[in-house]
């Protein structure tokens, strides 16, 4: 039988992407051959959607779409096979056949595919001079900003704010990131999957001077925000008491992790989203970041996030840290041209300052 919402997508990603046959089956999880039977099909496309009939797996929809975007960010071996979310969706009450399962788990693969591509496009922001936007990564702003036009640490989607502090000490700022870069360093000790004994991980930033309280923080931070793993998910899909010390898990970085730390945390996207959400005990580097916190233009966040940039390579300095895991003002280095190109922009005033 053939899907007609499946074959438009293989068909779309055949002929007009030329995406090759091999690389359709990787993406949706079928047989080569599967994908050959589409595409040499006689079924066409209807031009009209096709009629809704009631499934026994209705019921059923938004738990297996959480478990399959659960286990999108897993590493392939922590993955549940498709067979065993079938038989735990059988051991809660689903009666239908595993068909029916495995077809919506290749359309939920396709929905992914398809949002991530439309998110991928760039769109423009508002401020402009003449025929001249300067462009921003829609998915970037998403992932960052989530439903709001300011970062809200609770509704980002991926996004992480690495500078926040759990208590008045500046040297916090960097704790979120050393742990994550310690994690992904040979540093460590690891097991044969990967992970860090979280005592091992505790030892290592007490010796920079960080307060337990402080470490035990960021680390159930980090694990719920999905930038740190432990082997179970705890705290992401296991819920953690508070009574329970997160010392006692393992831990290892995750890809979205590692991104925060080696390529957004010092962009210009990234400072100027959560300058705002971040405590700073600067009083001239407080002052500018809420001078310019309401505003959209594009030179005053300009300002606001390099004037935070500089507030944060002031603190870095002031405590001498020295790993070779982690080196903040590399890092500003690698991500100066976010600002330079903003700079560049507002230099040749290509933008004006809205009224």
């Amino acid at each position: 039988m053939i899907d007609v919402a499946l074959l438009g997508i293989i068909r779309r990603w055949y002929i007009r992407d030329r995406i090759s046959i091999r690389e359709i089956a990787r993406r949706l999880d079928i047989s080569r051959n599967t994908v050959r039977r589409y595409i040499r099909s006689d079924v066409s496309e209807p031009a009209y959607p096709a009629r809704r009939s009631p499934s026994s797996l209705d019921d059923f929809t938004a738990k297996l779409s959480a478990w399959l975007s659960a286990d999108a960010v897993k590493s392939r071996k922590q993955r549940r096979t498709l067979k065993q979310m079938f038989l735990d969706l059988r051991e809660l009450g689903y009666e239908g056949s595993y068909d029916r399962v495995a077809a919506f788990s290749r359309q939920w693969k396709v929905g992914q595919m398809e949002r991530v591509k439309s998110a991928s496009k760039s769109t423009r922001i508002e401020e402009k001079k003449g025929d001249y936007k300067i462009p921003l990564h829609e998915f970037t702003k998403h992932a960052l900003l989530g439903e709001y036009a300011y970062f809200n640490a609770h509704s980002s989607l991926v996004a992480c704010n690495l500078f926040d502090i759990s208590s008045a000490d500046p040297r916090e700022h960097f704790l979120a990131s050393l742990v994550v870069a310690y994690l992904h360093s040979n540093a460590p000790l690891l097991d044969n999957d990967g992970f860090v004994a979280g005592q091992a991980l505790i030892s290592e930033m007490l010796r920079h001077g960080f307060f337990e309280d402080q470490i035990r923080h960021a680390l159930r931070k980090l694990a719920t925000k999905r930038l740190i793993e432990t082997p179970h998910a705890h705290y992401r899909e296991l819920p953690v008491d508070d009574h329970e010390l997160p010392d006692q898990f393992h831990y290892r970085a995750t890809s979205v992790g590692i991104y925060h730390i080696r390529y957004w945390s010092a962009s210009f996207a990234f400072l100027d989203a959560v300058s705002t959400d971040t405590p700073i005990f600067d009083d001239d580097a407080r002052a500018e970041v809420v001078k310019y916190a309401a505003s959209f233009d594009i030179e005053k966040r300009y300002r606001k996030a390099d004037r935070f940039r500089r507030y944060l390579e002031t603190q870095w300095h002031a405590f001498s840290f020295n790993e070779n895991y982690y080196n903040f003002v590399e890092l500003l280095a690698a991500q100066d041209h976010t600002f330079t190109a903003v700079k560049t922009v507002i230099d040749r005033g290509a933008l004006q300052p809205r009224r």
